[in-house]
């Protein structure tokens, strides 16, 4: 039996079926995201953050604005080359949200272009590995 996700080829019917996955994963959803044992470690975020529930929720109003609008569904890679600034693009090691094709489209095309894969990290090396990542950040602006 193929896959019938492996059908899909319209991006918004693809969404879809990945958000019916991730809701019906629940709270093991994020272990999809994250690379070390401590799986919740946005939820502490999201408390610290000291924004209230409702202030959270305005990111999926903005979220469901975007894919009802549509342009999200739409591929930027062939806008690339484009592009006349640096670009930086900084990966996770387990990090399945930027593939593999997508990395290597934005190496090949024209333009002063960096990439950065960090190990142990997944979707979110900002807070997994921070040091690593503000560092790797500096270290771009400075060879600007």
């Amino acid at each position: 039996m193929i896959c019938r996700v492996c059908e899909i080829q319209d991006p918004r019917e693809i969404w879809n079926e990945f958000s019916n996955t991730l809701n019906q994963l629940g709270s093991h959803k994020d272990e999809l995201y994250v690379y070390g044992q401590d799986k919740n470690f946005f939820d502490r975020l999201v408390i610290a953050s000291g924004l209230s529930p409702e202030e959270w929720g305005k990111a999926n109003v903005h979220q469901n604005k975007l894919y009802s609008e549509g342009l999200v569904f739409e591929s930027l890679l062939n806008q690339l080359d484009e592009m006349e600034c640096p670009m930086l693009l900084i990966k996770g090691e387990t990090d399945w949200v930027s593939s593999n094709n997508q990395v290597q489209r934005f190496l090949e095309g024209k333009g002063q272009k960096s990439y950065v894969f960090i190990e142990k990290s997944g979707h979110f090396p900002r807070f997994e590995r921070n040091d690593v990542y503000v560092n790797e950040i500096r270290r771009f602006v400075s060879d600007l």
